[in-house]
């Protein structure tokens, strides 16, 4: 999300942007959409990682499977 020329904050915003716009895709898909965005066409000689991960929000008490959770804080 950082680039030389940049401020951190100007990052810190296209990543922003770059997940509000990929919200209700895939997780496999939403990760190419990403990095596609945030990498653009250029070639670059650095690592790069994105993990991403989502939870499903259950009702609070028992899952399915019977085990306990906790309702989630926000």
């Amino acid at each position: 999300m950082e680039r030389r020329a940049e401020v951190l904050d100007d990052g810190l915003d296209r990543l922003t942007g770059a997940f509000a716009g990929v919200a209700a895709l895939p997780t496999d898909e939403a990760g190419d959409r990403i990095l596609s965005e945030m990498l653009g066409e250029d070639e670059h000689d650095d690592d790069v990682c994105l993990l991403l991960c989502r939870w499903s929000a259950r009702p609070e008490g028992r899952s399915p499977r019977g085990a306990r959770h906790l309702p989630a804080h926000r």
